[in-house]
């Protein structure tokens, strides 16, 4: 999951798994995957999470670009360009959280050509910054079975909240989980959408749990 430290934060070296990188930045999980896996990015943008391999958030502004424009380039010069990014991003993080436009006047010179990309670093940090502010509403009950991602001063679990909205919609939503608001219900949607082997692990959490509660107890334990 993305687990950010506690989600709160969210300096330029922390990691964020390829998976939500995805969903913030809207492609397909295995093409942003895949890229990587080709080495389309240099080891200073990739970190490690647990055992399994994510990207610093200083360089998710450059892979929209990275995936549409890369294949243009030699491998030397898609390395140049994602370090590039990379510690501008990480130099100026603080301005860009505040104001995308801070990149916008990026270029690169490749020799024969001046790459204008600012622009698309500028839109791919609004994007993260938005999501950022999402995955800050949530927090994680560590009293559950298994650390629940949850919303709202109840605490009501970001899956369950998801399945209403998207089985029923917002209105029923609203009903079911009182004292949400629409930017609850976005967040739960996107946590979801990022993590949805983490939703059935927490469904097989509860059933096991449900079933340890109502299972009869054994003669021997009866009689003590």
């Amino acid at each position: 999951m993305l687990n950010i430290g506690t989600y709160e934060g969210f300096g330029a070296n922390s990691v964020i798994s390829f998976k939500e990188a995805s969903v913030v930045l809207g492609f397909d999980h295995d093409h942003v995957q895949n890229r990587i896996g080709n080495e389309w990015f240099p080891e200073q943008a990739i970190a490690r999470r647990y055992r399994s391999r994510a990207l610093k958030l200083s360089v998710i502004p450059v892979i929209p670009f990275i995936i549409d424009e890369g294949e243009k380039f030699t491998s030397p010069f898609r390395s140049r360009l994602v370090v590039m990014v990379h510690n501008f991003c990480a130099e100026n993080w603080d301005k860009l959280r505040v104001d995308p436009k801070v990149a916008q006047d990026l270029v690169i010179d490749s020799g024969c050509m001046k790459i204008r990309f600012g622009n698309r670093v500028s839109d791919a940090m609004a994007d993260l910054n938005t999501n950022i502010l999402s995955f800050q509403r949530i927090s994680f009950d560590t009293n559950a079975d298994w650390q629940a991602p949850t919303l709202g001063k109840q605490k009501y679990c970001a899956f369950d909240i998801a399945k209403e909205f998207r089985d029923n919609g917002i209105e029923k939503t609203y009903a079911r989980f009182p004292g949400l608001v629409q930017e609850d219900v976005d967040a739960a949607v996107l946590y979801v959408s990022a993590n949805p082997k983490i939703g059935a692990a927490s469904e097989a959490a509860r059933a096991s749990r449900k079933a340890r509660i109502t299972a009869p107890k054994s003669v021997s334990a009866l009689q003590c």
